[in-house]
């Protein structure tokens, strides 16, 4: 398909059309009956998955636009279906992709992790990627998952953390806003 050109990659049109066709086909299939609904989400999303690793286009524009919309269609429903599509990326490139779009739409809010959270962080986990760790973090955040604002805090408390870190855990831990934060911004600054 179109999406797949490497060659479209730096127009500054085509990604934008096709991102306005995938997501008019993703607003069809959410706006359908359950069980058609189903089964129309599992094949488009599973070609994305199956494909996002092939094309910069995909990467770049795609997939995080599709977790954006998945999120402000139902977060508490989909997402599930967002992290088993994190899941079933096979590049790490799409898989980060993802997880930037789940977070862009998940920012400012705090929910409950959903059931499949803790087995596709195991997975997620045991691969060697520099950024992962921190878009894992980041979102553990998000579901107020007590590793992750411990290794948040841990930032603040190391007077060895660069600046960007530091912004960084701010930023993630102003959305739960822990009480434990507050001494040791003091004590900071």
């Amino acid at each position: 398909t179109l999406a797949l050109r490497a060659n479209d990659t730096h127009d500054t049109v085509i990604p934008f059309m096709l991102w306005l066709a995938w997501e008019a086909q993703l607003s069809h299939a959410l706006s359908i009956n359950a069980d058609a609904q189903e089964k129309r989400l599992d094949r488009i999303l599973g070609w994305l998955a199956e494909h996002a690793g092939e094309s910069p286009i995909l990467v770049r524009d795609i997939l995080p636009r599709t977790m954006r919309r998945l999120l402000a269609e139902n977060p508490n429903v989909q997402l599930a279906r967002c992290l088993n599509i994190v899941h079933q990326c096979r590049e790490i490139t799409a898989q980060k992709a993802a997880l930037r779009g789940i977070l862009e739409g998940l920012k400012g809010r705090s929910v409950q992790p959903p059931e499949n959270w803790h087995k596709i962080v195991a997975e997620l986990n045991d691969l060697t990627d520099s950024e992962l760790p921190g878009l894992i973090n980041e979102l553990g955040i998000v579901f107020r998952d007590p590793r992750s604002i411990h290794t948040a805090l841990n930032v603040l408390r190391n007077t060895n953390s660069k600046d960007a870190e530091l912004l960084h855990a701010l930023q993630s831990l102003a959305v739960i806003n822990p009480t434990e934060a507050l001494p040791l911004l003091r004590q900071r600054w």
